[in-house]
Formats: C-alpha cells, sequence, structure tokens
C-alpha cells in the first residue's frame, strides 16, 4: 500500500521526481542525496536504491528508513556512503565491497542505527555520544574505530547480532585508556564470529553480551569467551549459551524460542542482540507450507521460495489457522530472508505510490476463535487500528491515533506478484 509512516523535512521513494521539491510525502524526490540543513530528517520509502561514493550529512542531517529500504552496490567493488556526518537509521546494505567509510575516512560523527549490514566491510567510529544499536551483520566485518588524538566519551555499541563476522573494536590513533564511560553491550555474536577487542581495558567495558566465538584480546586469540576471562578478566554479565534460534540467523530470521538466554539478560534486562520471541512459519510448517487446500496460484519451489505457479502475474497463499499460544496485543508480522528478498521489494516499476509498503492481509481472532474480515497490515510494524478503523496497511492509516488488537489466533494471506502495476 502507499503513504509515508514516518515524517520528516524531505522525502525520497522510487516512485518520486528529483525535479519535486520533495518537502511533502505527496511530491517525494527519487534519489538519495544530502537535502536541507543541520538536524533535517530524509524520509526513504519502500525500495532498492543504487547509492555510491556519498558522504551522507554533511550538514548533519538524518536519514530514515520508512518501510524495507535496501542500498544495492550491485557489482560488489563499490563503496556506499564514505562517510555519515548525521544519523542513518533502519537501512540494508549489500553487495558493498565498503558499507560505510573506509580505513582512512573517520568521518562518521552520526549513529547509525537499525540496519542490517550483508557482507562488505564497515567502518564506524566513537568520538563524543555516538550511539550504534540495534544493527545486524551477516559475513560481513565492522571496525569500530577511534581515528583522534583526543579520549572518546559517552559513546556505546549496542543490542547488535554478528552472524559468520568480524567485529573488531580498533583505538587506531588514540593511544590512551578507554573510559568507564563507553561501552559494548547486550550484543549476540555467533560461533563464526570473531570479536577483536584492543587490551584488557576494552574487555572490562562488554557488558552482557553472549560470544560464542573467537575472542581476540591484545593480539592473542582466545577459542572461546570463558578461555579469554580467565586470562585477561573483563567481560562482565557475557554469556556463551546456546541462542534457540528457530529460523537461520544467515538469512536473516533471528526469532528466538521463548526460553532463550538473549531473552532479558541484556543490560538492564533488554534482550541481547534485540531479538524477539514469536512463531515462525516456513515451507515445512503444517500451518503455512503444508496446507494445500489454502494453496492458490503458489507454492514452495525446490528451494522453498514461495512463488506463482500458474504462469500468471500474481498468487495468493493463505496459512491455516496459527495458534500464538496465548493472547497477545498487537504482534509484528516480519518478512524474514530479507537476502532473498532483495530483487523483490517494490521498485521503481510499481504505480502505487509514495511508497508501496511490503503488506499483507490477516485475519484474527481472541480465545472465542471469532475471526475478524481481513485486513491490510504494513509487514514489520505493530498490528494496529487507527480510530477510525483502517489497518496499518490500509490508505488513509493515521499513525497518530494507534489503537492496539489483543489475539490468540489469526490466518495470514500473502500475494506474490511478477508485476507491481496490478493493484
Amino acid at each position: 500500500m502507499a503513504e509515508f509512516k514516518e515524517s520528516g523535512a524531505y522525502y525520497v521513494s522510487k516512485s518520486g521526481d528529483n525535479a519535486n521539491a520533495g518537502t511533502s510525502k505527496a511530491l517525494p524526490k527519487l534519489t538519495i542525496n544530502n537535502y536541507g540543513g543541520s538536524g533535517d530528517v530524509t524520509v526513504v520509502g519502500t525500495g532498492v536504491y543504487s547509492i555510491g561514493g556519498l558522504t551522507y550529512g554533511t550538514g548533519s542531517q538524518k536519514l530514515k528508513a520508512d518501510g524495507h529500504v535496501i542500498f544495492d552496490g550491485v557489482t560488489g567493488a563499490a563503496t556506499g556512503f564514505v562517510g555519515v556526518r548525521g544519523d542513518i537509521d533502519g537501512c540494508t546494505w549489500v553487495n558493498f565491497g565498503s558499507n560505510i567509510g573506509s580505513s582512512t575516512n573517520n568521518s562518521v560523527d552520526g549513529d547509525v542505527t537499525n540496519s542490517m549490514f550483508i557482507g562488505g566491510t564497515t567502518y564506524l567510529y566513537w568520538r563524543i555520544d555516538q550511539k550504534h544499536k540495534f544493527n545486524r551483520f551477516i559475513n560481513s566485518t565492522l571496525t569500530l574505530g577511534m581515528n583522534s588524538a583526543s579520549a572518546p566519551g559517552g559513546c556505546s555499541y549496542e543490542s547488535a547480532v554478528h552472524i559468520n563476522s568480524q567485529f573488531n573494536l580498533s583505538k587506531s590513533t588514540y593511544a590512551g585508556s578507554l573510559a568507564s564511560g563507553l561501552s559494548i553491550k547486550s550484543c549476540y555474536f555467533d560461533e563464526n564470529s570473531l570479536v577483536i577487542l584492543p587490551d584488557a581495558d576494552a574487555a572490562a567495558l562488554t557488558f552482557n553480551c553472549c560470544i560464542r566465538g573467537q575472542v581476540r584480546v591484545d593480539g592473542v586469540t582466545y577459542a572461546s569467551l570463558e578461555l579469554a576471562r580467565a586470562a585477561v578478566g573483563g567481560f562482565p554479565g557475557c554469556i556463551s549459551d546456546d541462542p534457540l534460534f528457530i529460523g537461520d540467523p544467515s538469512k536473516g530470521e533471528f526469532t528466538v524460542k521463548l526460553n532463550s538466554p538473549l531473552i532479558g539478560n541484556g543490560v538492564l534486562g533488554v534482550n541481547i542482540g534485540n531479538v524477539k520471541s514469536g512463531n515462525l512459519q516456513n515451507s515445512d510448517s503444517l500451518e503455512w507450507g503444508l496446507s494445500p487446500s489454502s494453496n492458490l496460484n503458489t507454492n514452495f519451489s525446490a528451494t522453498k521460495t514461495l512463488k506463482i505457479t500458474d504462469g500468471g502475474t500474481f498468487g495468493t497463499r493463505i496459512s491455516k489457522e496459527i495458534d500464538l499460544g496465548q493472547v497477545v496485543r498487537s504482534p509484528i508480522i516480519i518478512a524474514n530472508g530479507l537476502i532473498d528478498m532483495i530483487n523483490n521489494v517494490p521498485d521503481s516499476n510499481n504505480t502505487l505510490v509514495n511508497p508501496n509498503h511490503l503488506c499483507a492481509d490477516v485475519s484474527y481472532a481472541g480465545i472465542d476463535k471469532v475471526y475478524s474480515a481481513f485486513k491490510s497490515f504494513r509487514l514489520g510494524e505493530k498490528m494496529q487500528l487507527d480510530t477510525g478503523g483502517k489497518s496499518t496497511g490500509q490508505t488513509g492509516f493515521d499513525w497518530n491515533n494507534l489503537v492496539d488488537i489483543e489475539m490468540r489466533y489469526l490466518k495470514i494471506s500473502v500475494t506474490v506478484r511478477n508485476n507491481y502495476s496490478v493493484s
């Protein structure tokens, strides 16, 4: 469905036009650039965007995704953003040699949050009050540097997930001790990830993380968290337990079981890695994948990809009844496996404008099993109505007046399209 949720000073959409002023939701621009001045937020709508070589936030602007926003480097050799001097929130980076920055460029003064990096190398920095949090790295390398002679202060790296990735905290040109005002906290590093810390000071500032792979401190590599802790101390509150994922995190599936040790064991009781517990439905699920009576023109291929089977332009598949196990309030439906969706999010060919978000139709019921009519809800957002009765996926939804929905059971209807001009 159309329309922006987020508000800002400027708007970008795959159905926009750079001839537009970009200052209204109805008339967005087409490409990402440094619009406006200090503190101005540019809201970017769902779609795949090709970027390269831009230093974003030269005037301390901020960039915020509204929906599924993917930056695609295409060749795998390009650099996405040379530097970031404003804030970046909610974007996915793929096919870049360097996602953000370089080892010789330390112009990352803003906060990078809620973003996913698939492959490539990312350079972020700590100076004063940078807080990089809720980011996810898959098959990727992150260097968190301190390219300044002055001590960084008030900085944190929080609630990140690293899958088959390398995390390197580098003091770079800073030669002093790391202060207590810095922290690495509530992060998850899988068994195929490497955590590199410059010294024992950094280990003492690493709080309530789950570290299942190797740890390198001051050039010495230890096979486990326990061996590193025995040798250098530090790592307060850190664990190495099985996270109990119920999906495949290498495909962007970060759902865990209710009894996962990641739930509630981060600093101040947050979930380590910002993971969520929930119900995972895939091609092997009785409610979803193995329900031929609900198969309407779609089926799962040999690679478990949902595809259209009748040669047409679209088809719909409806799940059987999904039991959430208890009454919950406004759950979130997430389309996992974003790696497989890169070429399938609404893009420049869609005619549902400004922007065309990913949605699913859902019918829900309480413990009485009296189901509602199917309503359209945006993926990745809480299932809510507005005070006028519209759902989040409907045009004209009022994001300022929200009503939660309680439910125990639901049925999900997903329409797959080969042609985004089909409405």
